[in-house]
Order: structure tokens, then C-alpha cells, then sequence
């Protein structure tokens, strides 16, 4: 039986709307093969490997890795295939071991985190932030955290963009020490050199489609020998030199010259011969073959023609929601992840005023000036205010912190990356769901602390107000969750905030139900954050049961978020 290849695309059709992105690729890789994957922008190499990654559906054709379909059998390629992005797409608060040391919890047989800060030389800044780092020390971490779970399939876009020359180097190391250990490495670059260093064989994509195909060798070797091209001192007498060779010659940069001529033995001879006649250094010599960014550009530059027929209308390509493709929740990756999202959480000073400065504030605030009117059944301004308080820290964290990080996470590349790992949708949610939780904890003894220094003395009916706080997270972490699968990280910033605000006035958290007029208190007892406020008041403050319509409005936001978020959800 034959054995299965690292990477298949066969007659591949990618289109967005009526727009033809990739259009009828088709190409192969082995195990222990470099393969280059060349064009210009706009050519189809990203939505290429995206499509082998699973982060887009084929229009038509098919894309298969280690035998298997990226989308379809995504939970079982997750822990073989390490994917490298562009840019980003790590936690910018996270320093390098933090990062490798999380993603390491996603796999069952990681590499070592500190073996992997060596072999890309990031010891050295293995405890300073994503931010912090230089350009190519953040590529450097990019691609370790693609080498962290062993892959057999590696995905590298642009891997030495903005790396200096020693941090190329360690790259090429690792990649040809991937070679040969028996993985499959597909490279994107614009970058001729580098290609010509790495790869063993090339694909060049235009217009997508496939102009040229072989090993570096053999597309250098096509079409007509190049000119003779050498490196002398600048300014020499081209004319004089033209006559004694019988071919134009010129001086394209200073110091860099071209003769237009075959590079025969017979014409280079006589060219080192002129030199050695006057004494001059001869920088460099490049003859007979063309250089790969010339046959590059021959293929793609302006001029160059696309072979193939007219792109045919096709239905669009379609990001990936693998819900019916995730791997078993790990409990160890859970966990990982929960700690991680907790400390970003707490370490961000503007999440941390919004979930406790804020709330505080306002219960200090208007417990001491005594200028909002108290329902009856209340004696003092705090036992109104502490309940409706609590409820705005649960809606503050739960939908308006998760929402905006969430969404600067998808913006800047992070949940793209982690949908490429085996922690898988289910154990990031329910990560990000129990970091609520534990904030949510902390600002329970924070506020209820501050309120019991006021004055307040709460009802004894915590397992009610328990029930209505765990509701309430479902429904406003999975609202949080809605606006950043569904909008960019700047919408969502100003979205939740904006909605944070509508619900804060029509909550009943610090002015009354019954004080809003008759139609916006039938909108209210509808919304999530008035059925909270009104639980919490009942059961904390006056002792009383919480009436039906709380209970009914938190289940139903408790079901419909979350399902929503799962719809809308999307990891790039």
C-alpha cells in the first residue's frame, strides 16, 4: 500500500462571492520535503494554506493533509500540524516560556518549553513580553510555538520576514532539522533567496493558479541563459569594455554591471582578463544561469500571462466552524488555559476598573449623597444598592471585559492560532467562562465588604443569589462572546460598552424598576441584567423569593447567548 502524502491539492477552487481567489491548484508534498510556496500578493498562496490549515471549506477540488480533509477531521490533524502565522497571533501581555509553557498543556507529548527557547535562541528573552520583543524575536516564537506539539505537517507563513541574518540562519537550522526528521514543511515567502535556501522544491502561484513547478535548480534552469553579471569598482569605462567584449555593457547601480552576452567560457575569460589587465577586483560573478527572482518575475511580473481558461463562477469559500470536529475537552489544557486567562484578566488595569473600580464607586457614591429614590421594603440607600451592584460587576465581567478582550484576541491573531491546536472551542469557552467566574468571586468580596462597611446586612439566601450569579454568567459571557465572533475588535470595544450602559439604565441596579415608565419596564423585566438586579435584590436584600419572570428571563438568556456565540463564533 502506497504511503499516504504529508500534503494533496488537487484542482483546488476557492472563491469569495463572485471573486476567484484560488483557481484550479494542484500540487503535492512528502514527508521530510521543503516545499516553497511562491507569488505575488493577491496570488492565492495564503488562501492556499489556509484551506490545508481548515480555517476556509474548498468551493471545489479538494485539500487533504496526512490523508485527511483540514475541516472535516480537524480534531485529529490538531495535534499532528503546527501552524506558523504571518504576524501575531500570540498573547502580547504573554512573555516567550509563559506561551510555550501554555501551548505545551494542549498536547500530549509536547516538546519542552526551555528546549525550545534554546533551539530558537529566545533564552535570553524567555521572560519578557510578546510586546517587548524585536521583530524577528517575535517571528523566532512564532515558529516555536508551531514546533511545540511535534508536528508531522508544519505550516510557515513569511517565517523570516523581519528577522536579522543570525535569527535566518537558526530558521534554516530548524527547518532543515524538520526535513530531516521526517516533516513536511510548507513555506510561504516573497522572499527569493531565502526560498532558494530552504526549499526543495518550488511552486509559483499566479492569479491563482500554478505558472511553474520544480526544484530551485530546475526553474533557474529554464528558458535562455542569463547575461553575465559581475561586481567591480563603480565608474568603470563601460565603452571601452563593450568593444573588448563585443556586447552593450552597463552599469545598472554603482559597482554592479551587465553584459549582454551568453555567458560562454570564451566571454568570462576575456572579461576576468580585462579586469586582471588594469589591476581591478572582481566583486563577484554570476553567469550563464538566471537568478530566481529574474525567471520570478518572468512569470508574474507585468507582462507575464496566466495560462489556464476564465475563472467559472463557483460558490464562496466558507471560514471554518468545525463544531462537529472538536477534540475531547483536555482537562489539563482547561485548566492551562483558565489560569492564563484569569491572570491577563487580572493583570489588565482597564478590565480590573471596569469589573471593580466602577462598581465600587458607584456604591460608595450614592450610598453616601442619598439622592436615588428606595422601593419599599428598603430603610437605607446600600441595601438597594448592594444587590444591583453585584449585578453590574457580573454584567461588567461577564459580557463587557470577556467581550473586549475576546475580540483584540481574534484581532490580533490569537484565537486564529489557538483553532490550529487541540485545545479545541469547547475548552477555550469553558476557560474563559470560569475565569469569569474566579473574577467574579473577587469582586464579590471586594463589594460585599465595602457595602457591609456602609451599613448593609444581607439577607441569608446565598444558594438563590448563587443560582441567579451562575445564570447570569452564562447569559452575559455568551452575549460578550456574540459581540466578538460577530464584530471587529474596535466595534466590539464601542458595543459593549454602549450596551453595557442600556442595560445599566434599564437594569434596575441604581434607579428602581418601578420608576421607569410602563413600556420600558415591559423592555426590562425582558433583559437578562434586570432579572439579575431583581433576583439579587430579592434574595439579598429583602429575603424574599425572586418572582417568576427573573427566572424566566435569566434561563432564556442563560440557553440563547451561548447558543448564539457558538453560531457566530469564528476563530480567525
Amino acid at each position: 500500500m502506497p504511503a499516504v502524502k504529508a500534503v494533496e491539492v488537487e484542482d483546488l477552487v476557492v472563491a469569495y462571492g463572485q471573486r476567484v481567489a484560488v483557481d484550479g491548484v494542484s500540487f503535492e508534498a512528502a514527508a521530510g520535503e521543503v516545499l516553497g510556496l511562491l507569488g505575488p500578493n493577491g496570488a492565492g498562496k495564503t488562501t492556499t494554506v489556509e484551506t490545508l490549515e481548515g480555517y476556509l471549506r474548498p468551493s471545489r477540488g479538494r485539500a487533504l493533509v496526512l490523508g485527511r480533509d483540514p475541516v472535516a477531521d480537524h480534531s485529529w490533524l490538531a495535534g499532528r500540524v503546527g501552524v506558523m502565522l504571518q504576524g501575531g497571533g500570540v498573547y502580547r501581555a504573554m512573555s516567550p516560556a509563559r506561551a510555550l509553557r501554555l501551548f505545551a498543556a494542549y498536547y500530549d507529548r509536547p516538546r519542552p518549553p526551555d528546549e525550545l527557547l534554546e533551539l530558537l535562541g529566545l533564552a535570553h528573552v524567555a521572560d519578557t513580553p510578546w510586546r517587548a520583543l524585536s521583530g524577528g524575536e517575535q517571528q523566532r516564537l512564532s515558529l516555536a510555538l508551531a514546533l511545540v506539539g511535534r508536528p508531522q505537517v508544519v505550516f510557515l507563513d513569511e517565517p523570516t520576514s523581519g528577522v536579522d541574518p543570525a535569527g535566518r540562519v537558526v530558521v534554516r537550522q530548524v527547518v532543515r532539522q524538520l526535513s530531516r526528521d521526517g516533516a513536511c514543511v510548507v513555506v510561504t515567502t516573497h522572499e527569493m533567496d531565502e526560498a532558494e535556501r530552504l526549499a526543495d522544491r518550488l511552486v509559483v502561484v499566479d492569479s491563482g493558479r500554478v505558472v511553474a513547478s520544480g526544484t530551485p535548480a530546475e526553474l533557474t534552469a529554464q528558458g535562455p541563459a542569463g547575461p553575465i553579471r559581475f561586481g567591480a569598482p563603480a565608474g568603470l569605462p563601460v565603452g571601452e569594455l563593450a568593444s573588448a567584449l563585443g556586447a552593450p555593457v552597463r552599469e545598472e547601480v554603482p559597482g554592479e554591471y551587465v553584459v549582454d552576452k551568453p555567458a560562454t567560457p570564451a566571454a568570462v575569460a576575456e572579461l576576468t582578463a580585462w579586469l586582471a589587465r588594469r589591476d581591478l577586483p572582481l566583486a563577484d560573478l554570476r553567469a550563464g544561469r538566471q537568478r530566481l527572482e529574474d525567471v520570478f518575475l518572468s512569470l508574474t511580473g507585468p507582462g507575464a500571462t496566466s495560462p489556464g481558461p476564465a475563472p467559472r463562477p463557483v460558490r464562496p469559500g466558507r471560514r471554518r466552524r468545525p463544531a462537529a470536529s472538536q477534540p475531547p475537552l483536555r482537562w489539563g489544557a482547561l485548566v492551562a488555559q483558565a489560569r492564563a486567562e484569569v491572570a491577563m484578566t487580572l493583570a489588565r488595569g482597564d478590565s480590573l476598573l471596569l469589573a471593580l473600580g466602577i462598581p465600587v464607586l458607584l456604591l460608595v457614591f450614592f450610598s453616601l449623597v442619598k439622592v436615588l429614590p428606595l422601593p419599599a421594603g428598603f430603610r437605607q440607600p446600600v441595601d438597594f444598592l448592594a444587590p444591583g451592584v453585584l449585578a453590574l460587576a457580573v454584567m461588567s465581567t461577564g459580557m463587557v471585559s470577556l467581550g473586549i478582550a475576546t475580540g483584540f484576541e481574534r484581532g490580533y491573531g490569537v484565537l486564529k492560532r489557538l483553532g490550529s491546536t487541540p485545545l479545541g472551542r469547547p475548552a477555550l469557552v469553558v476557560a474563559k467562562m470560569a475565569s469569569v467566574l474566579v473574577v467574579e468571586v473577587v469582586q464579590v468580596v471586594v463589594i460585599v465588604a465595602v457595602a457591609a462597611g456602609l451599613g448593609w446586612r444581607p439577607q441569608p439566601a446565598a444558594g438563590q443569589a448563587l443560582a441567579a450569579v451562575l445564570l447570569a454568567t452564562l447569559a452575559f459571557s455568551g452575549l460578550g462572546l456574540v459581540l466578538a465572533g460577530s464584530l471587529p475588535a474596535e466595534v466590539t470595544l464601542a458595543a459593549a460598552n454602549g450596551l453595557w450602559l442600556v442595560l445599566l439604565l434599564l437594569g434596575g441596579m441604581v434607579v428602581p424598576l418601578s420608576r421607569l415608565p410602563g413600556g420600558l419596564q415591559v423592555l426590562a423585566r425582558a433583559l437578562p441584567a434586570a432579572g439579575l438586579s431583581e433576583a439579587l435584590g430579592r434574595s439579598l436584600g429583602t429575603g424574599s423569593s425572586p418572582p417568576a419572570w427573573a427566572w424566566a428571563a435569566l434561563a432564556a438568556w442563560a440557553v440563547a447567548s451561548p447558543l448564539a456565540a457558538a453560531a457566530t463564533f469564528d476563530w480567525g
